[in-house]
């Protein structure tokens, strides 16, 4: 379980298939909370793999899932949309048994539209998590949580994070018990035809659409 004193947390990557347990060797997990901070991840995934890069959200459950046997999963992501934007990406996630969260952005009358991040709807869960989970796993690199993870882990709850190399905040290895870098693994390409709905559907959020306060 947690442990203020660990000094540093352990280091895995998405593609090493032997970090992959044998049913036996499962760590068994009464319940599980999968919690993804999806502005966070669209933007280090294109930072890191290039503009048509995107989050494969099927792998990303698969990755966090991994070397456990856990009873029961909730797995929630955070989308941030605008309120005349019809979200196919949504209607995908739940197919894969997400529960989807959205902040709504407000587009203004002339043209601009509101700053805003579910950093707040995150912690927030993060902390009534705690209160059921055995186990959280965050997919963020945001160095803003790091007082949530500390009081996850006073309460001797695991906490493991999924996140990007470049835009993961050295200190949060300190605070937490795993780390797993996520790489090409998770990555799929967009294709270049795709039209602006089925990019929604891809990434999630639309960088043309969203404030650059997203970019953490």
């Amino acid at each position: 379980m947690g442990n203020n004193h660990v000094e540093s947390s352990r280091i895995e990557t998405a593609k090493d298939r032997s970090a992959i347990a044998t049913e036996e060797s499962r760590r068994e997990i009464k319940s599980m909370t999968l919690l993804v901070d999806a502005q966070n991840l669209f933007y280090s995934a294109r930072d890191t793999y290039g503009p048509s890069a995107r989050v494969n959200y099927e792998r990303l459950k698969e990755v966090a899932l991994r070397g456990k046997n856990v009873r029961v999963l909730r797995c929630v992501i955070y989308l941030t949309q605008l309120e005349d934007d019809i979200s196919l990406f949504a209607q995908t996630l739940r197919r894969l048994s997400y529960e989807v969260k959205i902040r709504w952005i407000k587009r203004h009358e002339d043209g601009s539209i509101s700053n805003t991040d579910s950093d707040l709807d995150i912690a927030v869960d993060c902390i009534r998590a705690c209160e059921t989970s055995d186990t959280l796993v965050i997919a963020s690199g945001d160095a803003d949580f790091i007082p949530v993870y500390q009081y996850i882990r006073e309460k001797g709850k695991d906490i493991e994070i999924l996140a990007f190399q470049d835009a993961l905040n050295r200190q949060i290895k300190e605070n937490v018990d795993k780390v797993t870098i996520l790489d090409e693994y998770c990555i799929f390409r967009k294709r270049p035809q795709e039209n602006g709905a089925k990019q929604a559907a891809n990434a999630g959020i639309d960088p043309e659409k969203t404030p650059e306060k997203a970019r953490k």
